[in-house]
């Protein structure tokens, strides 16, 4: 896996408030695990406290000035930020559907997002250049942790095949097995 991201990232940043090393040292034991630490860059987290979104949001916007700054072509994108010119570097963009719905109005000033974005559907999928990829229905127990699962397996599938349609098949069946358990789940 480490040859993998070496040949496909160009960095791999992890965004952390100063005031959480716990969340720190967790995320170095699952990178060791992948034996990719090393190819990691810890980004302190803006922390505003009386305005935690615009912390999080200047946050990801460092990611990206820094990636635009050293010319980075994969930039993954999961937002829950009004979209802008922030976010042009990146490849692909995953929403869901109410974030989507949230930028609708502005998505014309930037008609060069709409073919990065991945909106997620629920149960109804997703929507990826306007092509619907449906997922099979199952019981759905708990949807904690179903957009963090769909992106990480999108990423893992894309890095192994340079394919963002079998990428896009593959997180929907990694996030359909999620669903089906109760609390944030791993599979």
């Amino acid at each position: 896996m480490r040859e993998v991201f070496q040949k496909t990232f160009d960095k791999i940043y992890c965004i952390n408030l100063d005031v959480r090393p716990d969340r720190w040292e967790f995320c170095q034991k699952e990178f060791e695990r992948y034996n990719i630490l090393d190819l990691v860059e810890r980004l302190p987290a803006f922390h505003l406290p009386d305005v935690p979104e615009a912390g999080c949001t200047t946050s990801h916007m460092q990611c990206i000035r820094n990636a635009k700054k050293h010319n980075y072509k994969n930039v993954f994108i999961d937002t829950k930020k009004m979209l802008g010119d922030w976010a042009q570097n990146a490849k692909i963009i995953k929403i869901n559907s109410l974030e989507y719905k949230k930028n609708y109005d502005i998505m014309p000033n930037f008609p060069q997002l709409e073919d990065k974005l991945i909106v997620t559907l629920g149960k109804n999928g997703c929507k990826y250049k306007d092509k619907l990829f449906s997922t099979e229905e199952v019981p759905v127990k708990d949807v904690s942790g179903a957009g963090d699962t769909f992106l990480a397996a999108l990423v893992v599938e894309y890095l192994k095949t340079n394919d963002i349609e079998r990428a896009i098949n593959f997180a929907q069946d990694c996030t359909t097995k999620v669903v089906q358990k109760h609390g944030v789940a791993t599979i």
